[in-house]
């Protein structure tokens, strides 16, 4: 008998594309299937696979029918169901949070609001750069201004992430440097469109240029690797030819996500070991490998730090493979973690906590899930505003309710009070939200709750975060100098701090209304008035 699922909770698929909801006949239906363009006249039915078995044993029961079902009954019942079946395969899946890969297939995908809603859920979406840059050619954009108008684009854009396909334009040798201004204006001299008329960018600068912009900008960068469709030249698409790219990008501190990965996923692992910056999943290998997929997760777990390993179906097409990506990595995963409970390996606690990183945390954390707006824009538990009635006047005397000016804040971040060797700050961290993993090498810190629940996490090192504890309203947290420290939201509604500093972190009366907006303020220093240690540099994550 098969393992019973690890309770995941809600999933985050940090890595999909849309549905096509129209009915499908056997042709369309096999033609979607992998990543083959149709079955081959000199094979048979692409349902003669561990992905067709999957279908009919794990599908078929969430349409009605038996497990095992035959492939013209499987197919029978979901053409007489229509939309309904796609809504029940991915409403099946447990998955609530969606990232959405738009840059392919608009003409025949449901948008990614429309996906959110059948699972009741929510949507970010992900732009994909080489097809941004061919929509801005496409538009006659000019060479000039071409650099300008990406940049432009993408800090205008409403997307969580950019992904590179450059392992299908130009393989994943992405050079250690941006490429230069001159190196650009050569590189558009000789380009063309295709007969068509329209452009497909496959130019070593180019395409390396938009990766690291995407990364000179602060967006998360997905990366495909490895596995694909026949217009891919897996030998350029092993994860170890972006070692180069990799070492250079680290001290950004930018995420890079490296997606499929099959079959290099141990070299992933490996890289999303050894630098600090590097996540990976194995999406689409799962539910082509069907009940196999164990094997490929045991092997993944062999060296990927549990904090770097993320879910993603990435489906395309079929609404099966949001069912069966997240079905059949439940299932492998409770396999795995459940022979190393036995084994006397780890703890149920252990394992509960490694599911809960996979399944969702380690997606909230690398994309800050909390900062973007999401389609359909997320709904809130209540409805707040600052009402705050104090205003920081700096080393001078001062009282007031100190909870209740706690729960009315609103900001990320707002500076309340700032003497010459402390500072007060209150923080509204939002639902999946955290402050944010740091260290402060010099400053101790006091921090209270005094609405909504978090889990803190605090340890020597920001791969070493042994101390971990769930808080709520009137929990205390106190942190010392030099110690990695993070609080995450796990309630279902704004988390309401106030911390201490000693000594004064901020400049006084400074206010963020978000954690992009903190991150992104270059005038936030404390005054010079304060007592500050003769060096002090902070460390994040």
């Amino acid at each position: 008998m098969p393992a019973d699922p690890v309770d995941l909770g809600p999933l985050v698929d940090h890595h999909c594309h849309g549905l096509i909801i129209d009915d499908l006949d056997r042709p369309s239906f096999e033609a979607l299937m992998n990543e083959a363009v149709a079955p081959s006249p000199l094979g048979t039915t692409f349902f003669d696979s561990m992905l067709g078995l999957a279908v009919r044993r794990w599908c078929a029961p969430v349409l009605g029918l038996e497990a095992h079902a035959s492939s013209e009954d499987y197919l029978e019942r979901r053409q007489g169901l229509g939309a309904e079946a796609s809504r029940s395969l991915v409403a099946a899946a447990g998955i609530k949070t969606f990232l959405v890969d738009v840059g392919i297939g608009a003409d025949r995908l449901c948008s990614a609001a429309e996906l959110a809603a059948m699972s009741g859920g929510t949507a970010y979406e992900v732009v994909r750069l080489e097809a941004l840059a061919e929509e801005l050619l496409n538009k006659e954009t000019l060479v000039a201004s071409f650099a300008e108008a990406i940049e432009e684009a993408l800090h205008d854009s409403s997307a969580v992430a950019a992904k590179s396909i450059a392992a299908y334009r130009i393989g994943l040798d992405l050079p250690p440097d941006p490429p230069s201004d001159d190196d650009i204006a050569a590189a558009f001299t000789n380009l063309r469109p295709a007969a068509d008329g329209h452009y497909r960018l496959a130019h070593p600068v180019i395409n390396s240029w938009l990766a690291w912009t995407a990364i000179k900008i602060g967006m998360p960068l997905q990366i495909h690797v490895g596995y694909g469709d026949a217009d891919i030249d897996l030998l350029r698409a092993d994860p170890l030819r972006l070692t180069p790219f990799l070492r250079a990008t680290e001290k950004l501190g930018v995420p890079v996500l490296l997606l499929h990965n099959y079959p290099f996923h141990r070299h992933a692992a490996y890289l999303a070991q050894v630098f600090s910056h590097v996540f990976m999943d194995i999406g689409l290998a799962v539910h082509n490998t069907g009940a196999l997929s164990q094997a490929l997760i045991r092997e993944t777990l062999e060296l990927v730090p549990f904090g770097k390993l993320l879910f993603s179906s990435d489906a395309y097409g079929l609404a099966e493979f949001y069912y069966l990506g997240a079905e059949l990595f439940r299932r492998g995963l409770s396999t795995v973690l459940d022979e190393l409970i036995k084994g006397d390996e780890m703890t149920s606690q252990d394992a509960d906590q490694v599911a809960a990183l996979i399944a969702r945390d380690n997606a909230r954390r690398a994309y800050r899930l909390w900062n973007h707006q999401q389609v359909p824009p997320r709904r809130t538990t209540r409805t707040r505003r600052s009402t705050m009635t104090i205003s920081d006047i700096g080393p001078e005397p001062q009282s007031f309710n100190l909870e209740k000016e706690t729960v009315q804040n609103s900001n990320y971040r707002t500076v309340a009070w700032s003497g010459k060797y402390l500072q007060l700050t209150f923080m509204s961290i939002p639902e999946g939200g955290d402050i944010g993993l740091e260290a402060h090498p010099e400053t101790d810190q006091f921090l209270r709750l005094d609405a909504g629940r978090g889990r803190v996490q605090m340890g020597p090192a920001r791969d070493k975060l042994d101390f971990d504890q769930e808080v709520s309203d009137g929990w205390c947290v106190l942190v010392p100098a030099g110690t990695w420290h993070n609080i995450t939201n796990i309630g279902d509604e704004p988390m309401q701090v106030y911390a201490v500093y000693a000594p004064a972190h901020h400049k006084p009366g400074k206010v963020h209304a978000t954690a992009a907006d903190a991150a992104a303020d270059t005038d936030d220093e404390p005054a010079s008035w304060s007592v500050q240690p003769v060096s002090a540099t902070d460390l994040d994550a």
